[in-house]
């Protein structure tokens, strides 16, 4: 489930023309965070060197997110339970264990944090992209599922070879996360964005809507709808079009079924999900993209605060369908 991707992104003539009655100035940051670029952007009026201080003070929450939960950080929870079948949690671990293990009930078992064997297997980590044989796959998904980790507040064992992938959930939990510290640190208005998971908070100082264009999934370059976001929104998007490769005529993506092994293969090429949580969006993107049109329809239903948007295509030639709840 690791989305890596810029899925969504806003674009400087979706922001001009805003002045400001409060004589806010737009300030713009962005680093590499999360194997994505992570930017902030904010309309203050405080001085830019105290600023600085507070926006260094998000990137940390994010660095820190990165060094607990990274695939590639040796004292991350994913590399400790990987060698040792035994890892220490804190409240925040155990905070997102729960929640991916409430999507991974929703989902039909869809939504698994221990496909990360199976998303290596294909090489989408290290963009060493591959066509993995039937053996290699079926060897990867014994490694897979979440009935396999037991966990308390204290502690996570594996049962057996278990490697996590946090990857449909972190990056939104991290904005969530930055959008709160800049909030606690007097920032009154901004966007936060993680490679396409997006929240806004607070007014437009020209008091217009926040303006967000989806990008189109089969032309690069280009927006394919312009959403307009009311303060506190949050959007993200999963589709097949960023960590890919293709073979044979095939495309094989990053989002991959731990029921076959393989990327997961339906009419969708993009999940669209708008909602005041960052977090949930992110996992809700993932989470309709596994289970199709029809059986997420049922989720949403339920959840009738979610706007959903999907962009299906019949093959790489036919138009885009766009349906939306």
């Amino acid at each position: 489930m690791s989305k890596y991707n810029l899925l969504i992104f806003f674009t400087s003539f979706l922001l001009l023309g805003c002045s400001s009655k409060h004589n806010y100035k737009k300030y713009e940051f962005s680093k590499i965070s999360m194997n994505t670029i992570f930017s902030i952007t904010i309309y203050s009026n405080i001085e830019k060197q105290k600023l600085e201080k507070i926006v260094d003070k998000a990137y940390k929450v994010v660095e820190e997110l990165e060094e607990k939960f990274s695939v590639s950080k040796p004292k991350s929870i994913v590399s400790i339970l990987s060698k040792e079948k035994k890892a220490p949690v804190d409240e925040e671990i155990y905070y997102i264990l729960e929640s991916a293990r409430q999507f991974y009930k929703i989902s039909s078992k869809k939504f698994d944090i221990t496909i990360g064997s199976l998303v290596r297997c294909w090489g989408f980590y290290n963009e060493g992209y591959r066509l993995p044989t039937a053996i290699e796959i079926l060897s990867a998904k014994r490694k897979v599922g979440f009935n396999n980790l037991t966990y308390d507040r204290n502690f996570i064992k594996a049962n057996g070879e278990v490697f996590l992938d946090f990857g449909g959930i972190l990056k939104g939990y991290a904005v969530e996360k930055v959008v709160k510290t800049l909030k606690n640190e007097g920032i009154e208005t901004g966007i936060v964005n993680a490679g396409g998971n997006i929240k806004v908070f607070g007014k437009k100082p020209d008091g217009t809507p926040w303006r967000i264009g989806i990008r189109h999934p089969r032309k690069n370059g280009e927006i394919y709808k312009v959403i307009e976001l009311n303060p506190q929104e949050a959007i993200a998007t999963s589709g097949d079009y960023e960590r890919y490769f293709i073979t044979n005529g095939i495309r094989y993506h990053h989002i991959i079924d731990p029921a076959t092994g393989y990327p997961v293969k339906n009419e969708i090429v993009s999940v669209s999900v708008i909602f005041t949580n960052a977090m949930l969006v992110d996992a809700y993107s993932t989470t309709f993209f596994l289970l199709g049109v029809q059986k997420s329809r049922k989720i949403i239903e339920k959840n009738n605060k979610l706007k959903v948007i999907f962009l299906l295509q019949t093959n790489e030639n036919t138009p885009l369908v766009e349906i939306d709840f």
